[in-house]
């Protein structure tokens, strides 16, 4: 197939697979229509630099080939030993990444790098495993799942817990009971750790040298060896401390509360560089909008999500959507950080932008938001600790501290209200005539947004309260201003891309949220809905090891649309649905998780319908049961009943209930009517003075001797 019609673009993590010397690649960066590339399959930063044109003119020659992505995600059931790695891994990772990211040439080159020690010591590793954590992340194309530790991966059988673990105590080791008096000189280094440049073993040392130590006649001396704790104690105590305590201990408890890491500085002037402080608000917009498929119905207002990079005043994140108060509208406003935006442009019939007009794959360092229910979410707060976000609260009631952020809220409203006035715009607190104007449906509003925020970051910078960054100021001398677009490039080139965001399965994998279902031979249980894979056999093989008992399993779901489910098995991200060609479930399956719940789990309307409907049928049958007893008492004879020829009596029974259920005495109608009168006037069948078994009999013989 000829490539020439079609437009090759690149972006950070991709894989590249050079034909001719069969070696393969990893797209790092891109500056100046350059891609940084790295090597893989190698133990040493091999880095290159080529031309974008001259990488899509090699891939239309059949010289090199894209690879197609084929990554991991981190699974939810890891140790909590290798969350602790994998987070420490990816701090390591991002502290590497501000000295050389985001190309990491200085890292491919022979020279000493005393960087490396310093963040060595941070995390109390050594070099080589700095180096390696940061190659092995590169190369992977930025994917978590490379960072976790090999063993954690293998699967481990569910152990009684009653027990304790660990490694046994032995008589001879020396040391001393850790008592509270012990546990509290060791916080005390812990303390000393995590508030100062000290390593663990200085800190340990350091309460050694405080509390366990004795006079004698050469001076002062430690104390004997079982009388002291040891290296091996104060380790493990503080592997299994209370992981809550050290962090307030090393940020304090307030920075702790939000999950927050020391900001460099929460002004336009401090911010380093773009895409390092990102302000989020949410606005409901003064428009009514109509519904897309009956535009004579009035569905209400939008809901507006934006994100805006405090270094060069761009728009990053929006969302349009009728989500208010919702965690759903924010996740919604990340996912335009993955979004191809010419993808996304394409779909409302717009053209392209530069990737500088509009960034795509960026990890903001710092998220600001106001108090609003979507942004104080638990949910909010796991996605940005998974992806290394620190989330900064702005305190209540205090619009100016994200007043970017406020200021695009106005000047897209002004932007827009020309072509709004009339056709569903509320001019005053009187919006009758906005309701009854309005003409917009929530695909044309959009559009209206893109294009906005397309013109907006282009543009040259105009408001009065914008302060250019200082460094910007000096090196300018022509007076010139800058576009947004502008900017964000000088930024880049001088201090280097934002961080890359995950993997796009990891990326999503992350959005949407955790939940424990249960998983048999019948299929996946989960919110009273049955999953199923067919034609996957790594789930199938799960299937056949619970058998028929279910056995749990984590999963995560997307809250739009409970029609799928998805699992992480060993890294890999699979997808089991709902039987969609059933015409009822597939109604269901393209529900939200709001509307399912209201509908089918909400135990209000259940419990609301099940006593309108049911109640008045218990009583009901109640006193049918009533009355048919009554009946059977006054009918039965007083004396008591016997098990005597109880064999022969079901035998008859049996025979007369069966010429009652024949199908001409069930069906018969009105026609029958004179043969019922001439078989209930035959003196064979009114016969009451022979009993049951007399009559069969008789009428056997007359049978036999008709035959005869």
């Amino acid at each position: 197939m000829s490539l020439d019609n079609i437009t090759i673009e690149f972006s950070r993590g991709e894989f590249l697979y050079n034909i001719s010397d069969d070696t393969y690649w990893t797209i790092i960066d891109i500056e100046d229509r350059n891609l940084i590339l790295i090597k893989r399959n190698v133990e040493a930063f091999t880095i290159d630099v080529i031309g974008i044109d001259e990488m899509i003119a090699g891939i239309r020659n059949e010289k090199w080939t894209i690879e197609k992505y084929d990554g991991h995600i981190v699974p939810d059931n890891i140790s909590e030993k290798a969350k602790r790695n994998l987070e420490r891994n990816k701090k390591i990772f991002n502290d590497v990444y501000e000295v050389y990211g985001p190309s990491f040439v200085d890292m491919a080159n022979y020279l000493s790098k005393p960087e490396l020690g310093k963040i060595a010591q941070k995390y109390d590793v050594n070099t080589k495993t700095v180096r390696r954590v940061t190659l092995t992340y590169l190369q992977s194309g930025f994917e978590d799942y490379s960072l976790l530790d090999k063993r954690s991966q293998k699967k481990r059988e569910i152990k009684d817990g009653s027990k304790k673990r660990g490694r046994k105590n032995k008589s001879n080791d020396g040391g001393i009971v850790v008592d509270a008096q012990v546990k509290k000189y060791f916080d005390e280094a812990i303390r000393n750790y995590y508030n100062s440049e000290v390593t663990l073993k200085d800190a340990f040392e350091t309460m050694l040298g405080d509390h366990y130590t004795m006079k004698t006649e050469n001076g002062v001396a430690l104390m004997p060896y079982d009388r002291r704790p040891h290296w091996d104690q104060f380790k493990y105590y503080v592997k299994n401390a209370n992981k809550e305590r050290i962090q307030k201990n090393k940020a304090g408890a307030c920075e702790w509360k939000n999950n927050m890491r020391p900001l460099r500085g929460t002004s336009r002037n401090a911010v380093a560089g773009p895409g390092y402080l990102v302000e989020c608000d949410e606005e409901e917009y003064p428009v009514y909008l109509v519904d897309q498929y009956n535009r004579n119905i009035v569905v209400g207002k939008p809901i507006v999500y934006w994100g805006i990079d405090l270094y060069s005043d761009l728009i990053l994140m929006f969302h349009v959507s009728f989500e208010n108060n919702s965690c759903l509208g924010a996740t919604n406003m990340m996912m335009c950080l993955k979004q191809n935006k010419s993808d996304l442009l394409a779909s409302y019939g717009l053209p392209p932008v530069t990737s500088n007009a509009w960034p795509t794959d960026i990890t903001p360092v710092i998220i600001r938001s106001d108090r609003g229910a979507e942004y104080l979410s638990n949910e909010l707060d796991r996605i940005c600790n998974e992806l290394h976000i620190s989330h900064q609260i702005t305190p209540p009631r205090m619009g100016s501290a994200k007043g970017s952020v406020e200021r695009i809220n106005k000047e897209s409203v002004n932007e827009l209200a020309p072509y709004l006035k009339g056709h569903g715009l509320v001019n005053d607190q009187y919006d009758d005539d906005a309701v009854k104007n309005a003409i917009f449906d929530i695909e044309q509003f959009t559009k209206m947004i893109l294009t906005f925020i397309i013109k907006h970051n282009q543009q040259v910078i105009t408001s009065k309260n914008f302060i250019y960054p200082p460094e910007l100021v000096k090196e300018i001398s022509d007076g010139r201003l800058l576009t947004r677009a502008e900017l964000w490039s000088y930024g880049v080139k001088k201090y280097g891309m934002p961080r890359p965001l995950p993997s796009l399965d990891q990326f999503l994998w992350t959005l949407m949220v955790p939940d424990v279902a249960s998983i048999s031979r019948k299929g996946i249980y989960y919110h009273t809905l049955m999953y199923f894979a067919p034609y996957d056999e790594e789930i199938r093989k799960l299937q056949i090891k619970a058998g028929n008992k279910a056995m749990k399993i984590n999963i995560r779901f997307d809250p739009r649309r409970v029609g799928t489910i998805y699992l992480n098995i060993d890294g890999k991200l699979h997808e089991v649905s709902i039987d969609e060609n059933n015409p009822i479930l597939s109604d269901v399956a393209k529900l939200s998780r709001h509307k399912f719940d209201e509908l089918y789990v909400n135990t209000d309307i259940i419990n609301k319908t099940k006593d309108e409907v049911n109640i008045p049928l218990d009583h009901f049958a109640k006193e049918i049961y009533k009355s048919v007893t009554d009946e059977a008492k006054n009918s039965h004879p007083d004396e008591c009943n016997t098990k005597e020829n109880l064999k022969d009596h079901t035998a008859m029974a049996k025979e007369v209930k069966r010429e009652q259920d024949a199908m001409k005495q069930r069906f018969k109608d009105d026609s029958d009517n004179s043969d019922n009168e001439k078989f209930e006037n035959d003196d064979f069948f009114n016969n009451k003075e022979e009993t049951e078994e007399e009559r069969l009999m008789r009428l056997a013989s007359i049978m036999f001797d008709e035959e005869e």
